[in-house]
């Protein structure tokens, strides 16, 4: 079976039991995950280490708070990250989000984190780009189109959007219950079944082979997906 690559996630909250729960959760959906019960020694990790996606619970905006705040913004890591945060007189909602970073606030699912780390690095793979193309295939993102040598391969919304986020995820596995919430209403809970992710597969698998472009997405056989082209 081919070896599950996903984010490598740092994880920043002083709930022992919240964070062993989240990182289950991450590690099951194929990420890495590293975890710190205060800012000091995770500011230490973030300067020696690149993480993917920073989740950082806030608590009493206090000094080492602060600090870590200001170095994520420095360190250009902001878009990076997402706060978390039970309200109280200290920490309002309305604070959090004048912090300009994603939030997230407690209580939360565990599939709602997962959209949330995902929308970061969907965000931050499309940021600059208006082209990914495939040899001949070449994925319009402005015009939501798919090409094979110039040629339009009709994809309905949902197949596009799948093509999209496997290629924005280049050579990772993507796992289905991740596909299948991507796909349905926005609602970070996953369908019930994968039913309607796997019509959408085979179609869109029926379609690129039909344009001459073959074996571009592996199926991993009880995980998920993963778009193996290299990318020019």
């Amino acid at each position: 079976m081919p070896v599950l690559i996903g984010m490598k996630i740092l994880v920043i909250d002083n709930d022992g039991v919240l964070s062993s729960h989240v990182a289950q959760f991450l590690k099951s959906e194929g990420h890495w995950c590293e975890m710190y019960r205060s800012p000091a020694p995770a500011q230490e990790a973030l300067a020696a280490h690149y993480y993917d996606v920073i989740v950082y619970n806030i608590a009493l905006l206090d000094q080492q708070e602060l600090d870590l705040l200001r170095f994520l913004r420095q360190s250009k890591l902001d878009k990076k990250t997402v706060l978390t945060f039970a309200p109280n007189p200290v920490v309002t909602p309305a604070k959090m989000e004048g912090l300009g970073m994603a939030t997230l606030t407690k209580p939360y699912t565990l599939p709602g984190l997962d959209e949330q780390l995902n929308r970061i690095i969907r965000n931050e793979n499309l940021e600059g780009h208006e082209h990914i193309s495939f040899n001949k295939l070449m994925i319009d993102i402005p015009g939501r189109m798919v090409t094979m040598q110039g040629e339009v391969i009709g994809l309905t919304r949902r197949e596009y959007d799948l093509l999209l986020h496997l290629a924005l995820n280049k050579n990772k596995v993507i796992s289905k219950n991740t596909l299948a919430r991507y796909l349905s209403t926005g609602t970070p809970e996953a369908p019930a079944d994968f039913s309607a992710l796997y019509v959408h597969v085979k179609n869109l698998k029926k379609k690129l082979k039909a344009a001459g472009c073959d074996d571009l997405i592996e199926t991993v056989y009880g995980i998920g997906y993963r778009l193996t082209y290299n990318l020019n």
